[in-house]
């Protein structure tokens, strides 16, 4: 479910990026012109304001060698190929010059950790677009929980409508009688192997253009017999699924999303009628353990209790005892001091993974059930750089972990759930980090907050040098340490500075 709940946030990224909705222009803006992302005229301009751009970068004398030097990064084959965890496997989607579309793929999790795995492609999606003629761009994929069948999603030159089609994972084909949508804004998810949960722009829209309702549907029915178990209004952001398979049962929400930061979430009851959990907007669900729905808090909560609980927290609620007026028993998996952030949560079969910053600098803590409490444990990885959590397992004890700074290259490592992480895979240096190092300072800005920022920079650096800086707030997205192959092979190998 972490993957969906990724795509849903994508999904909600890429509505910002297009400013689909929210965009407010009016006669006297000289602009509002460009807001038509696909006509002729703002397409022109771009490639106008793309040939200036070009001709001065080709003006100087190192751009071909940069050139280069950057589409071998891009094209390179020795890149860490990510997966998700799933049951006894790992899926991965993987391009390069050989298959620029891609190939979706899968190995088991005891060869994932082989140095050169042995990959079952199960789609190739290169050749898909050349027997069908079509320009596809796969978009994601969700299996089954008996990982009998898998929903492909499948969306022509890039954009957000996609075409849902059932794939057989024995018969490696698309099935013709299943599930299956044609393009359209919204997302499908299984429930069990023969439900699926679905929300399509195909039916009543938002004003943005994206799904309102959302619906049931169960195989061998036709797609218009599947009943429309929730709709939202024409003014919310979208409405989703959102699927949780946990050892207590497959679990189904509807996700109604009030604005970017605000969503609602309906729990079908036993009569069959969805009704919104008493939770604040500001909850963003993280997924479902030991029956209990795990969520961060955007702002503060008081319960009914008076109670207080701090924004930023990684909560559980108990379902079971929740009613539409009641809230079912809280229990605080972890509350951030001042200077600490939760960057990502996964929520695997036996313990939640959570990327925790403090100060900037990230550790992965997990948290495990015990009695009516939590323990919290910080799993031994490097310091001094951006901890991630890359996929936990529904289905097994496993989890994925990333860890990268701004001179060490990614480094994957692979924890069997004794929560002793091992580095399986890393990505090769791309240029030389020997000279350089990186110090954090802090700023104070105009209202005495002390802001972090890290300086890399020549070890001998003796005097002033050409120095970019770069920061970016917004959209609760945090700018952590991350190593870059090009700013290193282009900038900090010829003595910049990057702050």
């Amino acid at each position: 479910m972490r993957a969906k709940l990724s795509l849903f946030a994508l999904l909600l990224g890429s509505v910002l990026a297009s400013g689909a909705i929210a965009v407010t222009t009016t006669s006297d803006d000289p602009h509002a012109w460009l807001e038509d992302v696909h006509g002729a005229k703002p397409l022109d301009w771009v490639r106008e304001q793309n040939a200036r751009s070009l001709a001065q970068l080709k003006s100087d004398p190192r751009y071909q060698t940069d050139y280069d030097s950057v589409l071998e990064v891009l094209d390179a084959t020795d890149r860490i190929p990510m997966g998700s965890l799933r049951h006894g496997h790992v899926y991965n989607f993987w391009q390069d010059a050989q298959n620029p579309k891609g190939l979706w793929r899968r190995t088991t999790i005891a060869d994932y950790q082989a140095h050169f795995p042995h990959w079952d492609v199960l789609l190739d999606v290169d050749a898909l677009a050349k027997t069908e003629g079509e320009n596809w761009v796969f978009k994601g994929a969700s299996c089954s929980p008996g990982e009998t069948r898998c929903l492909i999603q499948l969306s022509r030159g890039g954009g957000d409508a996609v075409a849902v089609r059932e794939y057989d994972l024995k018969d490696r084909k698309f099935v013709t009688d299943g599930f299956s949508l044609p393009e359209a804004k919204g997302d499908m998810d299984y429930l069990d192997d023969d439900t699926v949960l679905f929300a399509s722009a195909l039916g009543p829209q938002t004003n943005s253009g994206y799904a309102r309702t959302a619906r049931l549907w169960t195989r061998g029915k036709a797609v218009a017999d599947s009943p429309v178990i929730y709709e939202g209004k024409p003014e919310d952001v979208l409405v989703a699924p959102a699927i949780f398979h946990t050892k207590q049962g497959n679990i189904g929400l509807v996700v109604r999303a009030v604005s970017f930061f605000e969503s609602e979430y309906y729990l079908p009851g036993s009569d069959g009628v969805w009704w919104k959990l008493p939770l604040p907007r500001a909850a963003d669900m993280k997924g479902v353990f030991d029956n209990k729905l795990i969520f961060t808090l955007r702002e503060n909560w008081t319960l009914p209790s008076g109670v207080t609980l701090t924004k930023g927290s990684l909560v559980g609620m108990a379902l079971d005892g929740t009613l539409p007026d009641k809230v079912g028993r809280i229990s605080t998996l972890y509350v951030p001091g001042p200077r600490q952030s939760i960057e990502s949560v996964g929520v695997g079969r036996d313990k939640i993974y959570a990327a925790i910053t403090d100060n900037v600098i990230g550790a992965v803590h997990v948290f495990t059930a015990r009695g009516s409490g939590w323990t919290d444990k910080i799993l031994a990885l490097p310091g001094q750089g951006t901890t991630a959590v890359v996929s936990v397992n529904e289905f097994g004890p496993e989890a994925l972990i990333s860890f990268e700074n701004y001179l060490t290259p990614p480094t994957l490592y692979f924890d069997d759930g004794s929560d002793t992480p091992k580095a399986i895979k890393s990505l090769p240096a791309r240029f030389d980090a020997s000279g350089m190092v990186t110090e954090q300072f802090e700023a104070a800005s105009k209202d005495g907050t002390k802001i972090p920022y890290f300086v890399t920079r020549p070890k001998n650096l003796a005097g002033p040098a050409p120095t970019i800086l770069y920061g970016y707030g917004g959209f609760e997205v945090s700018l952590t340490p991350s190593y870059s192959a090009n700013f290193g092979r282009l900038w900090l190998s010829h003595g910049g500075i990057y702050v």
